[in-house]
């Protein structure tokens, strides 16, 4: 069955992890003297935080679907092995180039960073999906058995656990032993499965109070850079809620958008690529921050990198291994 929205979520799941990323460079690279610019990056990079959440919910949408029948052979031999080669071609060089450029040990050192996960921040994320593709066959059974009670029980816990319980101790609560989960992506996982295939329609179809929620949801984020709150990442409640719905958004539309149909194919390499060219802007041609923090300037780089990105993708395309084992 063909999910018309969900390559709609995938473009702009790709664009937001591009513009948190351009917007992260600037506030890790440079020391930004106005207040009023650096207030403005902050909240691009935190307000842009819903994109990895959605591509998990989209992984969960697709994977946990009981349709689609999924062993651990299926799962090692596609998948798993297209995420590792992916790590390899393009995390590994990565690796290589951090350490040369930051001078902080040779081959052996890139290799170790590569093995234990310290590649470019974006490629954390693969790591994390290699887990998730693991552990599908053990939760499969869960999604095809549950009750709608049971699913509501699961994802209030895990969410408890996971998300609320960890956001509260990094304001301070001192929860560190109430059973902490520090890992929210296998509910993340789960409830991208059931916003696609489980939430009522009486929530799918009340757009007005879905577009009330993302735009709260909006300027809660805005409100916590205003007021320098410690923000919990990806698994932030507020963003988390941001997340879904904007995923029961695009749902009630259910749109088939052909220009999200076309670049669907690119965004995983775009993914993968476009941290090479924000490095290369902000770390090797160290572009002063009067010429890329101003709005328009940012945007205007922001649409550089993305273009460049997809222009690689579509070139890395054409060679037949990359387009059949890891594009």
């Amino acid at each position: 069955m063909r999910i018309n929205y969900i390559n709609g979520l995938r473009l702009i799941a790709t664009l937001g992890v591009v513009f948190l990323h351009a917007s992260a460079g600037i506030l890790d690279l440079r020391e930004i003297p106005s207040p009023t610019d650096k207030f403005m990056h902050t909240c691009f990079k935190y307000s842009m935080q819903f994109a990895v959440p959605i591509f998990v919910m989209i992984s969960g949408a697709l994977f946990l679907n009981p349709a689609k029948e999924i062993g651990y052979p299926l799962m090692l031999r596609k998948y798993v092995k297209r995420i590792a080669l992916a790590l390899l071609i393009f995390g590994l060089p990565m690796c290589l180039i951090e350490t040369y450029f930051s001078n902080s040990g040779g081959v052996l050192t890139s290799i170790i960073h590569f093995i234990t996960g310290h590649s470019w921040t974006h490629m954390w994320y693969l790591y994390m999906l290699i887990g998730l593709y693991l552990i599908t066959p053990i939760i499969k059974p869960f999604v095809t058995q549950a009750t709608d009670k049971d699913w509501i029980a699961a994802l209030i816990l895990m969410f408890v656990i996971s998300s609320l319980f960890p956001t509260l101790n990094n304001m301070g609560a001192g929860l560190t032993s109430w059973m902490i989960i520090s890992t929210p992506y296998i509910f993340i996982y789960m409830l991208g499965y059931w916003l696609c295939w489980k939430a009522p329609q009486g929530i799918v179809g009340n757009r007005s109070a879905l577009t009330v929620v993302t735009l709260l949801c909006l300027a809660i984020i805005v409100a916590k850079c205003y007021y320098g709150f410690n923000y919990y990442g990806y698994a932030d409640p507020v963003t988390i809620c941001l997340a879904a719905t904007l995923f029961l958004l695009f749902r009630s539309f259910n749109m088939n958008w052909k220009f999200a149909n076309w670049i669907a194919p690119y965004c995983f390499g775009i993914y993968l690529v476009h941290n090479v060219f924000i490095n290369f802007a902000y770390k090797f041609l160290k572009i002063e921050t009067e010429s890329v923090v101003p709005i328009l300037n940012f945007i205007g780089f922001f649409l550089l990198f993305t273009l460049l990105s997809l222009a690689s993708t579509y070139i890395l395309m054409k060679i037949p291994f990359m387009r059949k084992y890891i594009l």
